[in-house]
Parts: C-alpha cells; sequence; structure tokens
C-alpha cells in the first residue's frame, strides 16, 4: 500500500511538473516572441522616421520650385535666379558630406521640362510616366518612383514627386527630387542588428526600393526590385491602421519572421522589417527538451527508487531534482545569454539603499561592448559608467517607491567612446523595512541615440539654410474664424527687416509690422477656399524703412478639426517693383514720344482756330462790330478749353497711376476715348480705320484708367504698323468692349488686318524683350508690360491669329453695378 502510495506520489508529482515546466516553456517562448515584435516594430518606427527625415528636407525643395512656376513676370527674373541658385546650393554635396540629393527637376503642367539643377539636361517629356499621372489626377503627397538611371548624374536616382500649382491653383507641373538609394541604404543599414533581419522600403506598386539585411539573401535576391510573387507585405490591415505586426515567412529570405510594417504618412510607401523567428526562438526547443527529460527523468528515478527502497529512493530523487534543477537553470542561462538585454535583480536593503546585485544575465558581451567577459557575472560597472550616470541606489529607491522607472545614461567602451544605454526598472516585492527587490533589463539605444542626432543635426542645418536663404520662410494654421496663427518663422526675418526674432515671434508680431493688415485677412480668405494665395504688401523694417514684399500661402493640410495647416514665404521685391514702375513710366513715354507728330496735331489745330479768330476780333473790334466779336470771342474760349484738355490728358497719362491705389469703376468708353485721342493722328496720318464697338449698355471694369488707356494704346499702335507694313488688303483695326454678366467680366477684343504674327513669336509673345519689329524699331518690352499691367488688374491677356490678323483679348473684372 505504501508503495502504491509512493508511485501514485511520483507519477502525480510528475505529471504536476510536467505541466509546469510546459507552462514555463510557454511563458518563455511569450516573453521572446513579444520581444521580437517590438524589436521589429521598433526598427519599423527608426525606418520610418529616417525615411520621414529625408522627406521633410524636401519641403523647402518643393516651396522654392513651386515659387518659381509662379514666377513669370520680367520684374522677376532676379528672384527667380536666386531661387535656382538656392535649389542647386541645397542639392549641392559639402565636403566629405553628403546630402541625400542628387537633383531637383521641374516639369511642366505638359510634362516636358521647364528647369533642372544639373547644367546642359536633355529635354524630355514625362507626362506618360506613373509619378506625373498620378499627381496630375489629384494623388495628395509624395510620389516616390522605383530606381532608375539618372538623366545627366551618371548614377541610379529615385525620384520623389511633388505636384505644383499654377497661379490659378490649377495643376501646374511636377517638382523631382532625385535621391541616392546609396544613401538610404547606408542610412537603414544599421537597423539590420543580427543575421536573417531584413529592412526594406516597399513601394504601393509591389516593389521594393531599397533593403538592408544581415546575413545572405535566399536565391541571390537582388537589393531592390519587384518582390517576389505571392511574398507582398503590403495588407489591407497596413492601409486601414497604417501598421501591422504578424508572422509568417519572409518573402526576401523565405525564413519565419517576425514582421512589423509601418505606412509612410502621405506617400505611397511603406517600411517594412522581418526579424528571424527561429534566431529570437533559438533557446525554447532545447530548454522544452531539457525539462521534459528532467521530468521523465525524475519519474524514472523515483520509480526506482520505490522499488529499491524508501531510503534509497529518497536520496536518489534528492540528486535527481538536484541535477534536473541545475540543468534546467544552465538552461535558463543559456537562453538569457541570447537576449539582446542585460537581465538583472536588485534588492535595496532599506527605502534609501544602499542596494545590492544578487543576479545577472543576458549577452553582455554585445549589449555593454566588452567582448573579454569583464563585465559579466555580478561585476560592478560603476567604474566604467560617465559621470553623468544616475546613481544606481537613486534608481532603485525611485522604481520601489513609483513601481517603474526606466532612464538613459552611458558606458565606456575599450576605445574610450561612450555607448549610449536605456535601462528599465520594475518593483517585484517591497520588504517591511521600506527596501525591496526590482527587476530590470539594459539595452544598447546608440543606434536610435544617433538616428536622433542625425535627425537633429539635419533639422539644425534646414534651420541655417533658411537663415540664410534669400527669403522668410513662415508655417502656421487657420480655424474655422479664419484667424491665422504662425507656429514658426525663419531667421531671415531679421536680415530683412531687422526686428528680431523674438519680437516677430510674439503672437501677432509678424502681422504688426505689415500694412496691409486688412487686405491679408482677405488673402487668407482666399487661400482656404483656393488653396493658395499671393500678394505684395507694404512691411515697415525696425529703423523705419517701408519695403515691398510679396507673401506666397500654400495650404499644406486640412485637418478634420477645421484646422488647415500653411506654410508660405516672404521676398522682399522693393528693387523689382521699383525697376517695373520705371519701365511701365518708360514704356508710357515712349509712346508719347512715338505719337507725339499726332499730339502736335491736336494742339496745332485749335491754336490756328484761336490765331484765326484773334485777328477777325481784332478787324470786329475796328468796325464797332460788337456782337460779332463777342461770338468770336466765344470760340476763342472754345478753342483754348479743347486744346487744354489734350494738355490734362497728356499730363495726366505721363504720370501713370498713383501707386498702392485699390482698383476702381472705369467706363470702357473713358479709356477707350482717351486712347483714341493719343493716337487718332497717327491713325489719320497712316490712313487706318478703327472701328469701335461697346457693348449696350457699355461696360465698366474695376481696374485703373491711365493703366487701361496705356495697354489700349500700345495695342491700337501696334496694329497700326502691322497694317501699314501688309501692304495688301485693308487698312482696318476692330476694337470691341463687351460686359460677360455670367462671368462677372468685360471682355475687349482689338482685331487687325496686318497678316498675323509669326507662329514662333507666339508662344512667347509676353515675354520681355520679344519683338516683331526689327532692332531699330522698339524695345520688345510693350506687350511684356501690357501683360504685367492686366494681370496686375486681376485680368487676363492673350493673343491669336485668326483670319486677316491677329486678335488680342483681354478679360477684365467687371465692376458693380450701382
Amino acid at each position: 500500500m505504501v508503495i502504491a502510495g509512493s508511485v501514485a506520489l511520483v507519477v502525480g508529482g510528475a505529471g504536476a511538473a510536467w505541466l509546469v515546466g510546459e507552462r514555463f516553456v510557454q511563458v518563455q517562448e511569450g516573453l521572446q516572441t513579444g520581444a521580437g515584435f517590438e524589436r521589429a516594430e521598433a526598427t519599423a518606427r527608426v525606418a520610418e522616421q529616417l525615411l520621414l527625415r529625408n522627406l521633410d528636407d524636401m519641403a523647402t525643395l518643393r516651396l522654392l520650385a513651386q515659387q518659381w512656376v509662379l514666377l513669370d513676370d520680367v520684374a522677376e527674373t532676379v528672384l527667380r535666379q536666386q531661387m535656382e541658385t538656392t535649389l542647386r546650393h541645397l542639392v549641392r554635396d559639402r565636403g566629405d558630406r553628403r546630402t541625400p540629393f542628387r537633383s531637383v527637376v521641374i516639369l511642366g503642367p505638359d510634362g516636358h521640362l521647364q528647369w533642372s539643377s544639373i547644367p546642359n539636361s536633355m529635354q524630355f517629356q514625362a507626362s506618360d510616366r506613373d509619378y506625373f499621372i498620378a499627381l496630375r489626377d489629384g494623388f495628395p503627397g509624395t510620389f516616390v518612383t522605383a530606381p532608375i538611371a539618372g538623366r545627366g548624374t551618371g548614377g541610379t536616382v529615385i525620384l520623389a514627386a511633388q505636384r505644383l500649382q499654377n497661379a490659378a491653383g490649377a495643376f501646374g507641373g511636377v517638382v523631382l527630387v532625385g535621391l541616392r538609394p546609396e544613401e538610404l541604404r547606408r542610412a537603414l543599414a544599421p537597423l539590420a542588428e543580427r543575421d536573417g533581419d531584413v529592412v526594406a522600403v516597399i513601394r504601393r506598386q509591389g516593389d521594393a526600393l531599397v533593403r538592408a539585411h544581415t546575413g545572405p539573401l535566399a536565391g541571390g535576391v537582388p537589393i531592390a526590385g519587384p518582390v517576389p510573387a505571392g511574398g507582398n507585405p503590403w495588407t489591407r490591415e497596413l492601409d486601414e491602421v497604417g501598421e501591422y505586426t504578424a508572422r509568417g515567412r519572409n518573402p526576401f529570405t523565405q525564413a519565419e519572421t517576425f514582421r512589423a510594417g509601418r505606412l509612410v504618412a502621405d506617400t505611397n510607401l511603406a517600411v517594412f522589417v522581418a526579424v528571424d523567428a527561429q534566431a529570437e526562438l533559438r533557446g525554447i526547443p532545447a530548454l522544452r527538451n531539457s525539462i521534459r527529460l528532467s521530468v521523465l527523468g525524475g519519474l524514472a528515478a523515483g520509480l526506482i527508487a520505490v522499488a529499491a527502497g524508501a531510503a534509497v529512493a529518497r536520496a536518489s530523487r534528492l540528486r535527481l531534482e538536484a541535477a534536473a534543477l541545475r540543468e534546467g537553470r544552465e538552461q535558463v542561462e543559456r537562453l538569457h545569454g541570447r537576449l539582446p538585454v542585460a537581465l538583472f535583480l536588485r534588492e535595496s536593503l532599506g527605502p534609501a539603499g544602499p542596494s545590492r546585485l544578487l543576479y545577472r544575465s543576458g549577452d553582455i558581451d554585445r549589449v555593454t561592448g566588452w567582448s573579454d567577459g569583464r563585465l559579466g557575472g555580478l561585476t560592478d560597472w560603476l567604474p566604467y559608467v560617465a559621470k553623468d550616470t544616475p546613481w544606481i541606489d537613486d534608481c532603485v529607491a525611485d522604481a520601489l517607491a513609483r513601481g517603474s522607472i526606466e532612464y538613459d545614461w552611458r558606458l565606456r567602451q575599450p576605445d574610450g567612446t561612450y555607448r549610449h544605454m536605456h535601462t528599465v526598472l520594475v518593483r517585484v516585492s517591497v520588504h517591511p523595512n521600506g527596501g525591496g527587490e526590482v527587476v530590470g533589463y539594459t539595452r544598447d539605444v546608440t543606434a536610435e541615440h544617433e538616428a536622433s542626432r542625425q535627425a537633429e543635426a539635419a533639422r539644425i542645418e534646414l534651420d541655417q539654410t533658411l537663415a540664410a536663404a534669400p527669403v522668410v520662410v513662415f508655417r502656421g494654421s487657420t480655424g474655422r474664424d479664419g484667424t491665422f496663427r504662425k507656429t514658426f518663422v525663419s531667421p531671415a526675418i531679421e536680415r530683412l527687416t531687422g526686428w528680431p526674432l523674438d519680437v516677430v515671434n510674439q503672437p501677432g508680431g509678424l502681422r504688426g509690422i505689415i500694412d496691409n493688415a486688412d487686405r491679408l485677412a482677405s488673402d487668407i480668405a482666399t487661400l482656404l477656399v483656393e488653396g493658395s494665395a499671393s500678394g505684395d504688401y507694404t512691411m515697415r523694417c525696425r529703423d523705419g524703412r517701408l519695403i515691398t514684399v510679396v507673401v506666397t500661402m500654400t495650404v499644406m493640410h486640412r485637418g478634420a478639426d477645421g484646422q488647415t495647416e500653411v506654410v508660405g514665404y516672404i521676398a522682399d521685391v522693393t528693387a523689382e517693383r521699383e525697376a517695373k514702375a520705371r519701365a511701365i513710366t518708360s514704356a508710357r513715354l515712349a509712346s508719347l514720344g512715338e505719337m507725339s507728330a499726332g499730339l502736335a496735331h491736336e494742339l496745332k489745330q485749335p491754336l490756328q482756330a484761336i490765331t484765326l479768330a484773334a485777328t477777325n476780333t481784332q478787324s470786329a473790334v475796328e468796325r464797332g462790330d460788337a456782337p460779332g466779336a463777342r461770338q468770336r470771342l466765344q470760340r476763342i474760349i472754345g478753342y483754348a478749353k479743347r486744346a487744354a484738355e489734350v494738355i490734362d490728358h497728356l499730363r495726366r497719362f505721363a504720370r501713370g497711376p498713383e501707386v498702392g491705389i485699390a482698383p476702381e469703376p472705369v467706363p470702357a468708353r473713358a479709356a477707350i476715348e482717351g486712347a483714341q485721342s493719343l493716337v487718332a493722328s497717327s491713325l489719320r496720318d497712316s490712313m487706318v480705320e478703327l472701328v469701335v464697338t461697346l457693348g449696350d449698355p457699355p461696360p465698366v471694369v474695376l481696374g485703373h484708367l491711365v493703366a487701361l488707356e496705356q495697354v489700349l494704346s500700345n495695342l491700337i499702335m501696334n496694329a497700326r504698323d502691322a497694317v501699314v507694313q501688309n501692304a495688301a488688303g485693308p487698312r482696318r483695326i476692330e476694337l470691341n468692349a463687351v460686359a460677360d454678366p455670367d462671368a462677372g467680366l468685360v471682355r475687349i477684343t482689338i482685331a487687325d488686318t496686318g497678316g498675323g504674327l509669326p507662329e514662333a513669336v507666339l508662344a512667347r509673345l509676353f515675354q520681355p524683350f520679344v519683338s516683331t519689329k526689327g532692332p531699330d524699331r522698339g524695345t520688345g518690352l510693350g506687350l511684356s508690360i501690357c501683360h504685367g499691367l492686366v494681370t496686375g488688374m486681376g485680368g487676363t491677356i492673350t493673343a491669336v491669329n485668326e483670319g486677316p490678323g491677329a486678335v488680342f483679348r483681354i478679360t477684365l473684372p467687371a465692376a458693380a453695378v450701382g
């Protein structure tokens, strides 16, 4: 009976030990699995940040490229050249430090090359490329291509494409930034720490952009290219949640892995990290077999002991159990020895210490960098830590009080440098005297620290670049009420205005130095509706000077909470605007010079009539004919008024519109008659007929009278020259002005019979220094200035060849009726 009871007891104990052992193995396997997923997720987050840092660096390139597209006025040529210089500077290598960029390319809305940072780039057309089609059709962020052979760079590039807008807010082209794949691969390489680790950047289109790995790849899989069939890690969960973890086979190595993926915001990219599951769980099978063998051995020993006798059985059982415990401990030690952390247990002898180390395990050599084993076991690490490291007894006391803490510190290396370490302490027990035990782990975070340092260095370099840039970059947000709140202003504001950066950064500081605050609020309202806005403003400098600046704003993101993120820049265009004003004045005076003979005739006619009337008046007075004298004096007064009107009109035309005056209602009839008074004699001398047709009622535009007179007189004189040169056919110019109430516009058309314009000239007709009159006549600035005057009044001007000659069409905003 005793033997049967002993046998039952031994078998029952073995069964219990078996269950406990299996449970222990499951717990250890769960811990190792969690650690594997945690390492994969942490690596994916670091890889995502590395990519975002490179893409964030493109924000300035895209902003400058956007404004380059918008600067098409002759007066803004210098500013455009400055932006080209800045773009080349941002992608240029600096000594032994290479930028992640190879090049910047700007494509027009038709896909043709407009500008490149690579000198002498060959023309190409990209309207059929996937990135161009995606951005043209509304892709919201950065579209990244597969690696391709760079045009003119001599190497492989990855193109990051972003959408550009024209002045109307529509699709205006694409900016391409060439990224160096080798730099991305070099940045990702430290993240693949162990054999079997793979870090990859995957495009939604199903190919690997760049990949870093440790250990050989299965089947000679290339570093970049299509993902193996059936192995695309892009999942529905990744699209819906933005991240995922899963266990499965690595499509590149075919090994069982712990996988983690993360979407890279506003791109067609995701980062994918695979950690070799077999390597992470290497100690689990051995531990399971060891425990099972130990339990079976204990069971056998117990049965033998029962059969041999109680005393012998007890002694044998004790020996076997001791051996099993030692073997189990050794298996746990071997398992812990493969962990990428240093595990430890410390006991504090009181609420404020001191504490002592009870246990330490893990891959100490790899974690600490000391491969000679000197920091293994229970060795005190105090002589190897940096001076600014928190005192361990204080940290243990803090963990006992708070439940858990974590902190960073540095560990000295054999070569004198320091590794960055991260330690976590968790309370296990508390003694009655206030002491207790804590368990913790320490891991090497040098790679993460270096990534953060590089990101901070890149941020500082970007700040320095923005501080040296010829424009002021700013960022902010607007709420539903349209109130703008700035969040960033580049240091260049101090160089531009003299105001210290801390003054401008105060609430209302930037708005306070802009004189046109009311119009700024109107432009912000336009920005919220159309997505972009730009305008000239007067800015007060600290020394009292007033400068003219152009403020350009673009919507970056619209939040569901009504907040709209805005980025923009401020550029000093004082010199350009003054040069533009001088050019307009010169063109106006040049027009007066060309029409001087006709204007002299306009003045000569009333003066001759006055002379004749005065002579007749004198005769009437000598005859005593008082009524006749009075009649002739009335004629003299009328002719004098006519001459005065001509002189007043010439004075107003020569002076030009006052700067800064808001557009006002201008009757189209008044502007046309003013232009006619300037060109009538020239047309009469050239025997050219001008036919004017006005809508019913005659339209009223919103603009400036003198500016519109200058545009009309310039176009009429150009038409006269063309008609005179075309010997065949009638000499006729037609001018029509009609209102378009549905569009809120006034449409003015000037058509001639001069044979039309050369097709080669039509495409660049409104560019500076383009002329069809030859080098001895005209400056080539007339039509460029007309274009600037019309667009300055909020209108458009175009030219086509129709019928017997050229047709110029002008649209201007219609003035409100009443």
